[in-house]
Parts: C-alpha cells; sequence; structure tokens
C-alpha cells in the first residue's frame, strides 16, 4: 500500500488532535539504578482516582500517549472505579504504595507483556489479574539465522523518520487494517454491541480497537470468577 509522507500526515486537520493530552491525577519521576550506573528517573502517571488499581504496560517504543484510548476510558469516563497506573516498573507500584495483596491488575504487550509476567513472577500475591496480549515468555528464533540477522538488523539500521514510520506501521497493523477507511469504532456502544473476536488484529490491538479492547479489559478486571494464578 501506499503510506501517506510524513508533511502530508503533519498537514492533515486531525493531526492537530491526535494526542489528547489527558491531565493525569498524579504523576512525577522515581529514581532507580542508582548502583548500575543511575540513578535513572522513570516517569509514572496515574489517571483516575478508584479502587481498581490497573497498571498497564507497553512494548518497546510504545508512549504514554499510546495508552490515551484506555487512560480515558478508565481514568477518566471511569475514574471513581479505576486507578491506571502507566509505568514499566514494579518499583513505581511500591513506591506509590500499590503494595497491599491481591490488588494489582496488570496488562502488558509485546515487551510490556513479558515486563508484567516478571512483576507478576516477582510478586505473585500483589496480582489479582494479569492479561497479556501480542506476546511470548520468551524470545525465540523461529526462522533461520539469516532470517533473523535481517530482522535485528531492520529494527537496528538507520533510516529515514518516513522509513521509520512505515516499517513500525507494518511490523505493528494488518495490511487490510491500513488500508481500509477509518471505522466508527467511536460510535460504538461497548455496553451493548461489543464485538467478540480480535481477529484479524495486529499486534497493537490498544490502537486498532481500542474500544473493543478496553471493553476486554474491563470485563475480566471486574470477573472476579476468573482464576487468579
Amino acid at each position: 500500500m501506499r503510506f501517506p509522507t510524513i508533511a502530508q500526515i503533519t498537514r492533515h486537520p486531525a493531526f492537530e488532535t491526535a494526542v489528547w493530552k489527558l491531565r493525569p491525577h498524579q504523576s512525577g519521576l522515581l529514581p532507580v539504578g542508582a548502583t548500575r550506573g543511575g540513578p535513572y528517573n522513570i516517569s509514572w502517571e496515574i489517571h483516575g482516582n478508584g479502587p481498581i488499581k490497573v497498571m498497564l504496560i507497553g512494548g518497546l517504543g510504545v508512549t504514554r500517549a499510546d495508552w490515551q484510548r484506555q487512560t480515558y476510558h478508565f481514568g477518566h469516563l471511569r475514574g471513581d472505579r479505576y486507578s491506571v497506573l502507566l509505568a514499566d516498573n514494579l518499583g513505581v507500584a511500591d513506591h506509590v504504595q500499590w503494595t497491599a495483596p491481591r490488588s494489582l491488575h496488570v496488562g502488558g504487550g509485546s515487551l510490556g507483556g513479558m515486563i508484567a509476567q516478571e512483576v507478576a513472577r516477582q510478586a505473585p500475591d500483589r496480582i489479582a489479574k494479569l492479561v497479556l496480549w501480542s506476546t511470548a515468555p520468551r524470545y525465540e528464533r523461529t526462522g533461520s539465522w539469516p532470517e533473523y540477522l535481517a530482522s535485528v538488523w531492520g529494527m537496528v539500521a538507520p533510516k529515514t523518520l518516513e522509513a521509520g514510520v512505515q516499517g513500525i506501521a507494518r511490523g505493528c497493523f494488518p495490511a487490510s487494517w491500513l488500508a481500509a477507511p477509518p471505522a466508527d469504532d467511536d460510535l460504538v456502544d461497548i455496553e451493548t454491541s461489543r464485538p467478540l473476536s480480535s481477529r484479524g488484529m495486529g499486534h497493537a490491538p490498544i490502537l486498532e480497537r481500542a474500544d473493543w479492547f478496553n471493553g476486554v479489559l474491563e470485563e475480566w478486571f471486574a470477573d472476579e470468577k476468573r482464576p487468579r494464578g
């Protein structure tokens, strides 16, 4: 498919509204790694003030803005029920005193899913729910060595901004989704018309089918009958 250029994207009328700039209810910096060449400041945010504590961990290259459909859904529209922590370090949960037994609802995708599994391994008694997507317990080479080396080089090789954006798009989203016209996800009432299948989605359901994804998370976090580990 033919991608728009960066200049075309930035000239689009919707570009200025692509990042919602949601204001967190709490935020800060946590120094870590003092004995490993640091300290390094980890930025964290909490959206919402509710009793259900949700920790969302993104994959490689995921920014806080990528979670805006989730932070808005849980931390602002339903902020009396949920508190959403955006961070990728268990120490941040300690720092904000989210330490009660069976209190953390942890979600992670891709590399963030691997980190979420490590969080659960380190503190299993604190996990209420663990939700994983587009991830694995470890990285395994499934192709030949030349294919593996080519894929690694594709990630680290210097490239133009245009090529980088297009490479991420092709790697994260199905070609059919990229080529499709804009969907009406924002018009779906997720309380009554929630799709039941994620078939056909790519690596980033938090962006591709955000309303469906939020509904799945909400059902999972609320269902106390599901096994806890």
